[in-house]
């Protein structure tokens, strides 16, 4: 039995046991698939929601409307600078995303959450 044990061996043995029993695993923050190619506005925008729900808390429909045009204009100039001979050790749609994803962390909303 456990109160039988030292409390140092208890505290190791709970901690472990815990362990084995709660494993918190968090969500994906990429919870949507990444287009090979240039992607449109539109395959842009339900992603892009994805992300800006995930670092702002609200959908995109609720933002200033020129957003997802404004992000959009980021993501395709960062997948064509890297699809155009930049050397990068990422895939250009995950360069981009990543710059999306530095874009809404850097935005001022961010701050509020």
């Amino acid at each position: 039995a456990l109160h039988d044990l030292t409390p140092r061996l208890r505290d190791a043995t709970l901690a472990r046991e815990l362990a084995a029993l709660v494993q918190v695993k968090a969500p994906p923050l990429f919870a949507f698939d990444a287009p090979p190619g240039p992607i449109t506005i539109d395959a842009f925008r339900p992603r892009f929601d994805v992300l800006h729900r995930s670092f702002l808390g609200y959908p995109v429909d609720l933002a200033p409307p020129e957003r997802v045009a404004d992000f959009h204009a980021l993501y395709t100039e960062v997948e064509a600078r890297h699809r155009g001979g930049q050397k990068s050790s990422v895939p250009p749609p995950v360069a981009a995303w990543s710059a999306v994803c530095q874009g809404l962390a850097r935005h001022p909303e961010f701050h509020h959450y």
